[in-house]
């Protein structure tokens, strides 16, 4: 899908207004249970810019499952799993099933 610059600016805005954000301290900060799921892989490039989602995700692991994160990695799959129902709703049920009373 063909963006235009003006999207794109838009992004860039939005991302640098959370540089200085502290995310590990605010994710460690979550109460209730947790799930992140990710296509193994998410990674992409948008306009010659890499945007390492799986990556990171994969890499920050054993740092969120201790904080009680389940971490899904859904093989074979890219950024879009998410909108591949048949892929994510079992997983996302079982955790939901586990967690809800």
């Amino acid at each position: 899908m063909l963006r235009s610059k003006e999207q794109y600016r838009q992004w860039e805005t939005w991302y640098a207004s959370m540089l200085d954000w502290p995310e590990a301290e605010s994710v460690a900060s979550i109460s209730c249970p947790k799930m992140v799921y990710f296509g193994s892989d998410g990674d992409l490039v948008e306009a010659g810019i890499p945007i390492r989602i799986a990556s990171i995700i994969r890499q920050r692991r054993i740092e969120l499952e201790p904080q009680g994160w389940q971490v899904r990695e859904i093989e074979g799959q890219g950024h879009g799993v998410c909108m591949a129902p048949e892929l994510v709703v079992p997983p996302v049920r079982a955790f939901l099933d586990r967690v809800l009373p």
